[in-house]
């Protein structure tokens, strides 16, 4: 997940690197109009999933990976819990990437959002973007790795998604306060 991460950021920095700065200073405003309105979007649509939760109607919620993408990533994690062998490690790799890809569907909002910043402020300092890319990674990579070492101590998930259902109106309005934060930043600047 780290290295997918990681890579995507990467890349995304460096296609945008290679945009025209006088084409892009033509068509900034409006590339920087439809940031606002969709970073706008995403967080009504965030507050919208915490009122949801807050009503206790979970099927009403929206920004989250669609069914068929999650259906898709527990087959293939079922799949692959029952293999062994030399080739166990690249597998697992293999997994780890395919699964951030389809994460990053959900989760991409905020990277993106994130990467936009950071570019606006260190477009021509890769080093510098680099490091705040690897902190950003290491950072979002936390949760996963306290929620892996939890399922693994209390073996089983059942802990772990009562307390992700408990607290998931605290998510759901704490990334709509960031794009809140990313529009009112992209709005002022």
């Amino acid at each position: 997940k780290y290295v997918t991460y990681l890579g995507l950021g990467l890349g995304i920095c460096f296609a945008a690197s290679k945009i025209d700065q006088n084409l892009l200073g033509q068509f900034g405003a409006v590339v920087n109009g439809i940031l606002i309105v969709l970073f706008l979007f995403v967080a009504v649509m965030n507050f919208v999933d915490f009122l949801n939760v807050r009503k206790a109607e979970y099927g009403k919620v929206r920004m989250q990976l669609p069914k068929k993408l999650r259906h898709l990533n527990h087959q293939m994690l079922k799949k692959a819990s029952h293999m062994e062998g030399a080739f166990l490690g690249i597998l697992i790799l293999g997994l780890g990437i395919a699964v951030s890809l389809g994460e990053f569907f959900c989760t991409g909002q905020i990277y993106m959002a994130s990467i936009l910043y950071l570019l606006r402020n260190a477009r021509e300092q890769w080093l510098s973007l680099l490091g705040t890319l690897m902190v950003y990674v290491t950072a979002m990579s936390i949760p996963a790795v306290v929620i892996l070492a939890v399922i693994a101590r209390t073996k089983g998930t059942g802990r772990v998604s009562d307390f992700m259902l408990k607290h998931m109106g605290a998510i759901k309005l704490l990334n709509g306060l960031l794009f809140l934060f990313y529009a009112a930043y992209f709005l002022l600047k």
